[in-house]
């Protein structure tokens, strides 16, 4: 038997410099991700070197499941991050309900390179859509 399949690398760093773009005195960004997840540390890394070449900081916070999201997230949300980006991480995209309202609640946006949470919250999502 034969498994054929596609994969597509998410384009972190344009979804990082179109942020930047939207917001030029953007300093400070949270990253909440999972690090089981090899997806969620492939975005992570590019992520890092993004934020270097955009002379951001970029301050992580690591989940191990969906329920720990929350409490993550406003983690970072109380050390003063401007924004919220989500990379391909499973965990957190499937609690973004929890990372949405806590940053509409801090009153910053929230940025993903996963087509789909603009509908739920996001401010800007660029990425491939699987489903298409």
């Amino acid at each position: 038997s034969y498994m054929v399949g596609i994969g597509t690398l998410q384009p972190v760093t344009e979804s990082l410099r179109m942020a930047k773009r939207l917001n030029p005195k953007l300093t400070r960004v949270g990253l909440p991700w999972n690090p089981a997840e090899i997806n969620s540390e492939i975005c992570t890394k590019l992520a890092r070197e993004a934020c270097r070449e955009l002379n951001l900081e970029l301050l992580e916070a690591t989940v191990e499941n969906t329920v720990a999201v929350k409490t993550v997230v406003s983690s970072l949300v109380t050390r003063d991050v401007e924004m919220l980006w989500v990379g391909g991480d499973v965990s957190v995209l499937a609690a973004f309900d929890v990372v949405a309202a806590a940053a509409s609640k801090a009153n910053i946006p929230v940025c993903t390179c996963m087509p789909g949470s603009a509908a739920k919250g996001s401010l800007m999502d660029l990425g491939a859509n699987y489903f298409e």
